[in-house]
């Protein structure tokens, strides 16, 4: 039993037997390997893989061969002959591989290698621009990943809830996705229609798609059956379409929150709607709204009419109370201007009390007629008010 490893064949060193089979020293027979060629694979088929050395010149090889155009990285090394002469024979008596195994290098091959594809022997340069996973660098590799990336290369970021992942298959050290992202590796991001941590969320957007963080959608709008900032909250009972904006009232509570029609549409709806979803509203009840309403604009109309009418009556009334008390005051303080105790004031000594008429540029000294009174009593409340003044 053995394992199959892949290795560096920078120097090849084999012997071909000669004619006594057990003996591996010169003889004549050696010309049945001419045109011997190498070939370094990965796989079983003869030949396969990478010819990294054929056997050109004139005459017989040397029986001691030293091939150092082999430097290639393999499982297999075939030697393959193909002789038209008829005497094509592998008579190879042993073969000695200098070299590292692909992930090492150094005198001694005591360094490891993280190429892809394995490396210089000598100095460890990497044979190809690719890295293990985990890895990095681009010469020999020798740079691991950040906490946040993995894969070869270290290409692959991992969108953890708590920063770490491991730098090789990009595993969360604590579990938990980013929003916006899912997957073992925290790496995917969500489809268009999911968001939040571990796309755990779904988005019930008019036109599907929404932010993958916050579940905004693209193109505001929420479809039938759902309301909400990021369209993710189911309608309430009574509530249905695009948004719930519309009610339903089915004599039984309860419809679908997509199209409205009732959950047992058998039971009707309730007073004053109809429809199959039992949200318009009932033309009877129009009418009866219609004419409660114009009864009450009616009795508005009269009841201003009747409060206004109230108000001018009052102030009449007030008027009036006001002049007859004017008067009375007046009539006793009046006296007959005849009487010599009794100093009547005229125009002459206050032009603003006028208690004596005029009649054709001479005094009368008769008693005041009762329209006389009337005059100057408002001539004396007016100068009596700015008297006050």
């Amino acid at each position: 039993m053995y394992s199959v490893v892949t290795v560096q064949f920078p120097i090849i060193k084999f012997y071909f037997h000669t004619f006594m089979w057990h003996f591996c020293s010169f003889h004549a027979f050696q010309s049945r390997a001419n045109g011997y060629q190498f070939f370094i694979s990965n796989g079983t088929d003869v030949p396969s893989g990478i010819k990294c050395y054929e056997d050109v010149d004139a005459g017989n090889p040397n029986v001691i061969q030293n091939i150092t155009s082999c430097n290639l990285t393999g499982k297999t090394l075939m030697i393959y002959i193909k002789n038209t002469s008829g005497y094509a024979h592998m008579d190879v008596c042993e073969v000695d591989v200098y070299g590292c195994f692909s992930n090492k290098y150094g005198d001694q091959c005591q360094n490891d290698s993280n190429c892809k594809h394995g490396c210089d022997p000598d100095n460890g340069v990497c044979d190809s621009p690719y890295c293990n996973a985990g890895w990095s660098g681009s010469r020999f590799c020798d740079q691991p990943c950040s906490q946040v990336t993995f894969g070869e290369n270290c290409l692959q970021r991992c969108h953890c809830k708590t920063p770490g992942c491991n730098s090789q298959t990009g595993v969360c050290l604590i579990p938990g996705c980013q929003a916006g992202y899912s997957g073992a590796s925290c790496s995917q991001a969500c489809i268009n229609t999911r968001f939040g941590e571990n796309c755990s969320s779904e988005c019930h957007c008019n036109t599907p798609g929404c932010d993958s963080v916050s579940g905004r959608c693209t193109i505001p709008g929420c479809a039938a059956g759902w309301k909400g900032e990021t369209c993710s909250t189911s309608c309430s009972e009574g509530e249905f379409g695009k948004g719930c904006k519309v009610l339903c009232h089915c004599a039984e509570p309860g419809c679908n929150k997509e199209n409205g029609i009732c959950t047992k549409p058998n039971t009707g709806c309730l007073a004053g709607w109809n429809g199959t979803t039992c949200s318009q509203d009932s033309p009877e009840l129009d009418e009866i709204e219609a004419a409660e309403g114009s009864g009450g604009v009616i009795g508005g109309v009269v009841g201003s009419c009747v409060v206004a009418i109230v108000a001018v009556v009052a102030i009449i009334l007030l008027k009036r109370r006001h002049e007859t008390s004017t008067r009375n005051k007046y009539k006793e303080s009046v006296r007959d201007p005849t009487d010599d105790n009794v100093t009547v004031k005229t125009e002459e000594n206050n032009p603003r009390e006028k208690i004596l008429s005029e009649d054709n540029g001479t005094r009368s000294n008769s008693r005041p007629t009762e329209d006389n009174i009337v005059d100057e009593e408002e001539t004396i409340y007016m100068n009596n008010a700015l008297d006050h003044q």
